[in-house]
C-alpha cells in the first residue's frame, strides 16, 4: 500500500476477518522503503537465510532478522507457545542463537527429500553468467528509493515472472552495498546485480540508478516496524 493509513485499514480488515473466522490473528505495519536484508532474488535469499540460521550475521541482514523475530514472536504468542508477543520474540531469539532453528531447518529439508549438503557452502551454488556493480554518481547520503521500481528491476533480471510460465533464474537478483542513510562518496558501490545473460543487465541497471536518490542531507529513516495491529485494535 502506498499510504500508511491504507495499509492500516487493510491490516485491520485482515485481522478482523481472521478473528471472525475463529483464528487468533495479528499483523505488523511495516515500511517498505528499501529491500530487506543483504540480498534480493531466489537462491541468494536462501543463502542469506542459511547464513543467519548458522549464526553468520552480515550487518545488512539485521533488518531482516528484526522483522523475522517480530513476526515469529507474534506467531508464537497467537499459537499459545508464549504468553505475549514479547515473550515470543525472546523465545525466537533464543532458538536462533542456540542453533535449534538451524537444526530444525535441516530436518524440514530432509523430510522433503532435499539434499542438505548444499547448505555447507551456499555461495558455491551462486553462479550468475552476468554481473554488474552500480556505483554512486556523486557523494552524499543514500536518501530514498522506490521499492516498486526495485522489484521490477529484480523481476527483469530474471528473478520473477511477468506472465505465468515465464522462466525464472535461480541466480538472478542483487546484493545491496548501501542502506538508506549511509554516507557515500562518488564511485562507491551501491548495488551489484546478477543475471543469467548480459542482455538482461542494462534495463534493470538503469531502473536502479534512476530510483536510488543521493542527497546532500542525511535523511530521516523511518523505523522498519511502525506498529502492531491486534484484535483489540479492530474491535
Amino acid at each position: 500500500m502506498k499510504k500508511v493509513e491504507d495499509a492500516e485499514f487493510l491490516a485491520s480488515l485482515l485481522v478482523s476477518t481472521g478473528e471472525l473466522a475463529g483464528t487468533r490473528t495479528g499483523a505488523l505495519l511495516t515500511t517498505v522503503d528499501q529491500p530487506l536484508g543483504r540480498f534480493s532474488g531466489n537462491w541468494v535469499e536462501v543463502w542469506e537465510c542459511v547464513d543467519i540460521l548458522k549464526g553468520i550475521r552480515h550487518p545488512f541482514s539485521e533488518d531482516l532478522i528484526e522483522l523475522t523475530i517480530a513476526l515469529a514472536g507474534q506467531m508464537l504468542f497467537l499459537g499459545g507457545k508464549a504468553g505475549s508477543a514479547e515473550g515470543g520474540e525472546r523465545l525466537s531469539k533464543e532458538l536462533l542463537e542456540n542453533g535449534k532453528a538451524w537444526e530444525h531447518w535441516l530436518l524440514m529439508v530432509e523430510a522433503h527429500g532435499g539434499d542438505v549438503r548444499v547448505f555447507d557452502d551456499p555461495a558455491a551454488f551462486h553462479k550468475p553468467a552476468a554481473t554488474r556493480t552500480l556505483k554512486a554518481k556523486r557523494s552524499g547520503y543514500l536518501a530514498s528509493m522506490d521499492c516498486t521500481q526495485v522489484g521490477w528491476a529484480i523481476q527483469r533480471l530474471g528473478a520473477g515472472r511477468e506472465r505465468p510460465g515465464d522462466p525464472v533464474s535461480a541466480d538472478a537478483g542483487l546484493t545491496m552495498h548501501a542502506k538508506l542513510g549511509d554516507s557515500l562518496k562518488e564511485g562507491d558501490p551501491l548495488v551489484t546485480i546478477f543475471a543469467a545473460s548480459s542482455s538482461k543487465i542494462d534495463g534493470p541497471a538503469e531502473m536502479l540508478l534512476e530510483t536510488m536518490e543521493i542527497s546532500d542531507h542525511k535523511p530521516q529513516v523511518r523505523p522498519l516496524i511502525l506498529k502492531p495491529i491486534t484484535a483489540a485494535d479492530v474491535k
